[in-house]
Parts: structure tokens; sequence; C-alpha cells
């Protein structure tokens, strides 16, 4: 079974949950305007308005144009595959007649990105099209599905968490032995980039401050790209930076701090920071959510940080902890 096909599986089981019996992502275009939720359950685009229809009772829809369809008929996830020709008016009220669901949920939030797929002009064509229909009041957010289908990561969802993590780690090892007083910012991440591009991934956002990476006590900050500026000894290094695993599209982030001493006089300062402690933790129905806890040295004006790291396509699933918690 592939990540889409599970992932659709898993939002049916969802919808059970939420009493929200069909979840309607609509979109045209969608390889210019993309619909956030379309990695998720979706897994492809199309050209002409397209209804993508995942239902309580585990039936899965796809109201696509003619042109569209074959390639749609090819993903597993959806059970059935509508083509239209006219327009695709007549043939969403045809399934949304023969469903008959209370509740509609579509991609609109004022709180969440992810869940805010569905442009103003789409969102005035479907109402457009339900108007003297009994389904244009039921239309509700799909917020709250989108919440727990990015937050209940599947088996196969981990793995690919933990590939990205270990490739993210490996290259801060790595840029552990290169520091030095004299090399600038830019130096430091030209570095990182280089073994990003060695291990095939690319940075988890804008290269321009992937990896951000800032030093001393004049700085531009974390969302500012590196600069010629050069790291002196008695300097705290910053670098944030994650990468993005091809296969499932995750990423990471992870942020650590460099006490920059004099390498020749202390040298014990720049052993390899210690490895992240993995955790995961149950939650209702058996569900699992990936905690990144890693850990770093404390040495003088540090602390130790505790950070749960795993982004989904740009989504922030992050948070920082308290030590107390972490034990």
């Amino acid at each position: 079974m592939n990540r889409i096909t599970e992932k659709a599986e898993q939002a049916v089981r969802i919808l059970a949950e939420k009493k929200i019996d069909m979840w309607l992502t609509f979109v045209r275009e969608s390889a210019t305007m993309p619909d956030p939720a379309i990695d998720l359950t979706v897994g492809q685009h199309a050209t002409w308005q397209t209804a993508w229809l995942v239902c309580r009772d585990g039936e899965t829809i796809a109201i696509a144009g003619s042109l569209d369809a074959a390639s749609i008929e090819d993903n597993p996830a959806y059970h059935t595959v509508i083509p239209y020709v006219q327009g695709i008016r007549d043939e969403l009220l045809t399934v949304l007649k023969r469903k008959n669901p209370r509740k509609i949920a579509i991609n609109f939030s004022t709180d969440s990105v992810m869940a805010d797929g569905l442009t103003h002009g789409m969102y005035l064509l479907l109402t457009r099209m339900l108007e003297g229909t009994p389904f244009a009041g039921r239309l509700v957010s799909s917020q709250e599905i989108i919440a727990a289908l990015r937050g209940r990561k599947t088996s196969a969802e981990i793995r690919s968490i933990r590939k990205a993590i270990r490739i993210t780690l490996d290259i801060y090892d790595q840029v552990s032995g290169f520091l030095a007083p004299g090399k600038t910012e830019r130096d430091v991440a030209d570095f990182i980039l280089e073994r990003a591009r060695e291990n095939g991934v690319e940075p988890a956002w804008d290269e321009d401050h992937c990896p951000a990476v800032f030093t001393g006590p004049e700085h531009a900050g974390a969302h500012y790209g590196p600069t010629q500026r050069k790291i002196e000894a008695g300097h705290v290094l910053n670098i944030d930076f994650g990468v993005k695993y091809f296969e499932n599209s995750f990423c990471t982030r992870h942020r650590r701090l460099q006490n920059v001493v004099s390498f020749s006089k202390h040298p014990q300062r720049f052993k390899k920071f210690s490895s992240p402690e993995v955790k995961l933790s149950k939650y209702s129905e058996g569900k699992c959510a990936l905690k990144i806890c890693s850990c770093f040295p404390k040495q003088a004006h540090t602390t130790k940080i505790y950070q749960a790291c795993g982004r989904y396509r740009g989504k922030n699933v992050y948070h920082r902890r308290k030590e107390s918690e972490i034990r």
C-alpha cells in the first residue's frame, strides 16, 4: 500500500471520529496553485476543475475533466472516477444527492494555512454550484480533519522522518569538525549545502536562509540569510537547518548552538554533539506521534535545548520542551 492510499484510508477513520460525512478538496490547475491537502491524500495534480471526495463510509471519489480522468484512474486511493466534459456541476450534484452528506468539509481556515487551500475564486464557484440545494448550508471547515491527518504519522511516515533526521544529524556532525574562527557564516552555509547535495536531499525551506547561520551578538537573526560575518573566538554560533527527504517529502528542522572558543586551547569543547533521543508517545486509539529531542552539551553561555523536530511539507509541528518533560 502506498502512502497516499494509506493516508486516504486514515482520513476515512478521522471523518468517522469527527462525525463529518464527506471531505471535498476542490481544485483546478493544481500544479500552479496547489492545495496542501493534495500531498496528503491525492498525490497528483489535475488541470480541469476537480473534486476529490473522501467519504465517511469509505468510498473515495474523483470527479474530473475527461482529459484528466485517465491518469486519475491509475490512482489506487480513489475507487470511483467520474469524468465530465461540459462542466463539473451536474456530476458533483449527482454524487452529493446520492451520498446526501449532512456535513461537507472543505479546505478553508482562518487559523491553519495547511487547511486553507481552497482559493477564494474556487469557493465562489463551489457556492454558486450549490445554490438552491440543501448542501449549500452544510459546508464546514476541514481544519480538524487535516490537523489530525497531519499529526498522526503512519509507520511509513515515521520511517521517512527518521531517515531525514539521520541525514540531518550526520551533516551536523560534519559541520562540528569544519567550524573555526575566521570562517564566515556563508562558508558554513556552503559547507552544509554541499553535504546535503552529496546525500541527494534538498534544504527543508528556501535555500537563501536554509541553513540560517548567524554568529556573535550583532547578527540579523534566524530569518536572514548567511552573511560574510566572520566567526570569532567567544561567539555563540547558531545554525538552523533541515533537509527534505524525497521519498515522502518529509522535512526535518534542527537548531544547534556552538560556543566558539580557541581550538588549540580547548579541543575538548568541539566534540560531536550527543545523539538525539527518539521517543514515540502513544495517544488515543493507538496513534503514534514522533518526538525528536535533540540534546546539546551545556557550556558557558549556552543552555540545554530540547526541541521536537519534524516537518511535513513545511508544516510546523515542532515545539520546545522543558528538561523536566524529557526525564
